[in-house]
């Protein structure tokens, strides 16, 4: 649906967007990491939506976070919101990652489990304190030119210009 409005509003208004798509968090009460990684998974299995990144609830501010990451004037258009440069996520770190129901923490194996899936979430690195994220993958095809959403931005950047 959300990528049928993003083709609709570029055909009707001439318009790019995209949608950063809200995915429900782990329910810590009763789900473990590898079963919700299991139930997330097939919202993605299918689908192609090159307009669409979906951003799973592993903190509850998530789509902010990584909103506030893309939108950050210090970098171009270009850069990925996993970037060091600016630093990492302001009032996160490792110890504020949830836990599920076992109590097992977050961590880079279910980063990159849900990363393979397409899903932009945080992560972090052994090198550098603090947490990151990961690139903002789309739903764009196996092939695509727009796996990730800084391939995407340069692109509507350019044709906004050649519009005007």
């Amino acid at each position: 649906a959300m990528q049928t409005k993003a083709v609709n509003i570029e055909a009707q208004y001439g318009r790019r967007l995209f949608f950063i798509g809200a995915v429900r968090g782990i329910d810590s009460e009763n789900e473990s990491w590898s079963e919700y990684i299991t139930a997330v998974n097939n919202l993605t299995d299918t689908l192609s939506a090159h307009r669409v990144s979906p951003v799973p609830y592993i903190y509850d501010d998530a789509v902010g976070i990584i909103a506030g990451r893309l939108c950050n004037s210090g970098v171009s258009v270009a850069d990925t919101p996993m970037r060091v440069e600016t630093g990492p996520l302001v009032g996160q770190d490792q110890t504020t990652l949830p836990v599920d129901k076992d109590g097992v923490r977050y961590n880079m194996a279910h980063a990159k489990a849900l990363n393979d899936q397409r899903f932009s979430v945080p992560s972090f690195f052994p090198d550098y304190p603090g947490v990151f994220w990961s690139d903002a993958q789309t739903l764009d095809a196996p092939a695509g030119d727009y796996q990730v959403l800084e391939n995407l931005r340069v692109v509507d950047k350019a044709a906004r210009a050649v519009r005007l």
